[in-house]
């Protein structure tokens, strides 16, 4: 038999991973700090939870889906107040690498282990099985790890010691960071030269500029898809934990602030719970 799992966080991230673990045949726990109706478990297939202490008791893995620093802290805290020896916490939230660091200590001294793997791609590839995850913690909690990371993604990179899967987060996100901003200028250049935003879309997600991140998103710039994947609000923390993280570093990232104002501008515009693609039509459409 294997782990039982627990999902902390029910956001659309932490839905989805609990939904594709299920679905895959995992036994699933889920908490969340809002709540869980029976009715919402049954539809997902997970077994809700109506404390932290009773996730724990009932998993062996434990995955964090949390939206902030501020969250993560709490929800470490409260765990390690509980019984966790012979549990493995894996953080699949987007924080700085110092945040999880912070724990390894008590959490070790409590018997327990901790990874942090958080995640590229947004819950429509985290239901597919199809995101990547960059996974930091020691060899031998990896290979714990592993299997239940690959039923969420389609590609699992052990990166490093604890710390370093948000590293490699931080970089690889940060390039989609720049290209986003970049095409919210080449928009205005195509609008304003009189290029239709259904005739550029497909040459750029196709072509040598492309990004499954925005290959996924055609129809949601074409305003085809209304639905919402990842918001322009978590697009804007992420940034947000990125350039706090070069300066923690001593680095100027002056591209990344470009982008970081990006989302920010969208934000104060009221586009914070719509997708990112909302970030591209509206340049478009402003041009």
């Amino acid at each position: 038999m294997g782990d039982r799992l627990g999902v902390v966080g029910l956001g659309r991230m932490g839905r989805a991973i609990a939904q594709r673990l299920a679905g895959q045949g995992a036994d699933v726990a889920a908490w969340t700090r809002s709540g869980i109706s029976t009715a919402e478990a049954a539809r997902w297939g997970v077994t809700p939870c109506m404390t932290l202490a009773d996730l724990v008791t009932r998993s062996d893995v434990i995955l964090l889906s949390l939206f902030d620093e501020s969250a993560v802290r709490d929800v470490m805290h409260s765990l390690l107040e509980s019984e966790i020896s012979g549990k493995l916490i894996i953080d699949t939230s987007t924080v700085a690498p110092k945040v999880l660091q912070e724990y390894l200590d008590r959490t070790v001294s409590a018997a327990g282990s901790l990874m942090d793997a958080p995640i590229s791609g947004g819950p429509e590839l985290v239901l597919a099985g199809q995101c990547g995850v960059f996974a930091g913690g020691t060899a031998q909690d990896f290979a714990r790890a592993a299997p239940v990371l690959s039923m969420i993604a389609g590609q699992v990179h052990h990166v490093g010691p604890l710390g370093s899967g948000l590293a490699m987060k931080i970089v690889n996100n940060s390039v989609l960071q720049g290209l986003w901003a970049v095409l919210v200028d080449v928009m205005q250049i195509a609008k304003r030269s009189g290029l239709a935003l259904d005739q550029v879309m497909p040459v750029l997600a196709g072509g040598p500029a492309g990004a499954p991140m925005l290959a996924g998103r055609v129809p949601r710039i074409l305003g085809q898809d209304k639905s919402v994947g990842f918001d322009i609000d978590g697009a804007s923390k992420d940034a947000y934990v990125f350039v706090s993280a070069a300066h923690d570093l001593g680095l100027d990232v002056p591209t990344l602030q470009i982008a970081q104002e990006c989302w920010r501008a969208a934000q104060a515009g009221g586009q914070g719970p719509d997708d990112i693609a909302a970030l591209i039509s509206t340049a478009y459409e402003k041009a």
